[in-house]
């Protein structure tokens, strides 16, 4: 499956760092298919936080870290991802996330 053509245009990618809570502004930009690959190609971590369902529904991108930001129940605790988020990137460093609409991302 080609997850950088027309079949990820159906995700919603965007880059940003892991600086929340820290008083730091970080800058969230949304990017294609193709930065999407470039990015990763460099090195950039992804962040996949998609439902079980949804994965299991659409796929899941290589490469990427599944990082659900709903427990089974549809609850959030966004303290503790970000926790979590903290082990796959640096809070200074870009990391990419992900969701099936944009709806979580920009959140």
């Amino acid at each position: 499956m080609d997850w950088f053509g027309s079949r990820a245009a159906r995700i919603t990618a965007l880059v940003c760092s892991l600086l929340v809570g820290s008083g730091a502004q970080a800058a969230v930009i949304d990017i294609d298919n193709g930065e999407l690959a470039k990015l990763m190609a460099a090195g950039v971590p992804l962040i996949d936080i998609r439902t079980s369902p949804e994965w299991q529904q659409t796929g899941i991108v290589p490469g990427s870290r599944l990082l659900t930001f709903f427990d089974e129940r549809g609850n959030t605790d966004p303290r503790s991802w970000l926790e979590s988020a903290r082990a796959i990137g640096k809070p200074i460093d870009p990391v990419i996330v992900i969701c099936r609409t944009g709806n979580r991302t920009k959140a």
